[in-house]
């Protein structure tokens, strides 16, 4: 450690760099940073030298804790920041120990970048406004402020989002992404779960993604868009995506649904053999919905087991209004199954078990493909350039790909995605109001640039 004689250049230095009027206040290692927040005042700056600290701390003012330039602080107590309006950034420090954690309350402004928190018990905010956390990595979060924004961090346990907005890019969560009926508006861009995706938002989008699987349940006129992402099963039960709400609206499309399968035995046969289970490749059912199910790849597949079968592509059970067209559905007992009265058109059925299960309960479908993709190999669903499923879709020139041409069938095609939208740097628009006559690019559509991504006033 450097000693106490650098103190004065050190520190005079940083207090320079902010404001002529700031007052810097020292902190050597064993004694206490509590101390000097409370002697400092709005626009001051606590500089604390490296070593571990082991208090709890309250930031209630406009304060910056800064590490002393070349050392590095640990802070192994609880953390809390409340009641700060323009709160300056907190930035820099490792953070945390079993059971404590950063909790931000009634405040605005705050940025959190640069930390390491993964030995703490997460970060919390309630009642905060634009707050944001970037280039970080924690343990977990629970969001219930408004206009929070996650990027490019890594969260090593799981989201909870209680109430208000959340906006994620670039985020890898190890656990589930939760969020509940409270919360207003969540959106994630180019995010990987591990987990699964429990959303319960009034307005959801998730998009250029992955994870285990997707639920949107216990929402009255909620909104859902799921776009461009990878949905993997990985080989378990249950559904690819889920949706048990009412007078809502959902768009599915572009997504690849995979491994949706059975660890079958006898016992479950009775419960599954006619898609009655849990093992859809997407599952929707409430009333007075409205869903859109356009462009996806769903590869269902069997696990083995006496009673093992195959479950349903596309289960619609009591939706108002549904439309299904230009879908992929691979190794399904059923390709789909919805009421008379749902549209659906131009989609491909392939190596089904069962080939004359196609449709079930009243659906009608028109312009079914029934022939091999040709995907290439080890790659699907990419197409080759023969595949017959190219410029096959339905010939409504609203659905038609962003080229013009006729819709391509399954992920590729279509007017909802953005080929480059898992890598590109120029924007890519958000939007919950996905119809196929929109102009994906934001013509006549006010957008806001945030963190790479293009967010669609909705």
């Amino acid at each position: 450690m450097k000693s106490p004689a650098c103190l004065i250049p050190i520190v005079s230095l940083i207090a320079s760099a902010i404001s002529a009027q700031a007052v810097t206040h020292a902190v050597l290692p064993g004694a206490s940073i509590q101390a000097k927040i409370d002697i400092a005042v709005d626009g001051d700056i606590v500089a604390i030298f490296g070593g571990t600290y082991n208090e709890d701390i309250t930031i209630d003012k406009a304060i910056r804790l800064v590490e002393v330039s070349g050392q590095e602080v640990t802070l192994t107590g609880n953390v809390t920041f409340s009641g700060v309006s323009d709160c300056p950034p907190f930035d820099g420090f490792t953070v945390g120990s079993a059971g404590r954690g950063i909790t931000v309350t009634n405040t605005t402004g705050l940025v959190i970048s640069n930390l390491d928190a993964r030995a703490a018990s997460g970060v919390s905010s309630n009642g905060t406004t634009a707050f944001k956390i970037t280039d970080s990595q924690i343990s977990n979060l629970t969001s219930s402020g408004d206009s929070t924004e996650v990027a490019k961090t890594s969260i090593t346990g799981g989201i909870n989002h209680t109430a208000g907005t959340l906006n994620v890019a670039s985020v890898t969560v190890g656990g589930n992404f939760d969020t509940q009926s409270a919360a207003l508006k969540t959106v994630a861009f180019r995010t990987i779960v591990s987990g699964d995706c429990n959303w319960r938002s009034k307005k959801n989008w998730f998009g250029y993604s992955e994870t285990r699987s997707f639920n949107f349940t216990d929402q009255n006129e909620g909104n859902l868009v799921l776009i461009g992402n990878k949905i993997d099963r990985q080989g378990g039960e249950f559904n690819g995506v889920y949706c048990n709400v009412s007078n809502s609206r959902i768009v599915v499309a572009n997504n690849q649904v995979l491994r949706v399968g059975y660890a079958s035995n006898w016992n479950s046969y009775y419960r599954r053999w006619d898609g009655q289970g849990d093992e859809n490749g997407i599952d929707l059912r409430g009333g007075g919905n409205v869903a859109q199910i356009a462009n996806n790849y769903f590869q269902m597949q069997h696990l083995g087991g006496d009673g093992g079968v195959w479950g349903v592509g596309i289960y619609v059970r009591d939706f108002t209004q549904a439309t299904i067209i230009n879908n992929i559905v691979v190794g399904a007992r059923y390709g789909i199954s919805a009421p008379f009265g749902v549209l659906a058109h131009n989609n491909l059925y392939w190596a089904s078990p069962w080939p004359d299960h196609r449709e079930a309960n009243g659906v009608i479908a028109e312009g079914t493909l029934y022939t091999d993709p040709l995907f290439v190999e080890n790659e699907a669903p990419t197409l080759q350039p023969t595949s017959p499923l190219i410029n096959a879709g339905t010939t409504d020139p609203r659905y038609n790909n962003r080229d013009g041409t006729r819709n391509t069938i399954g992920p590729s095609g279509g007017p909802w995605i953005d080929p480059d939208g898992w890598t590109t740097e120029n924007p890519v628009v958000i939007s919950f109001d996905l119809s196929p006559d929109m102009v994906l690019e934001g013509v006549d559509t006010e957008v806001i640039l945030s963190e790479g991504q293009a967010v669609s006033a909705p």
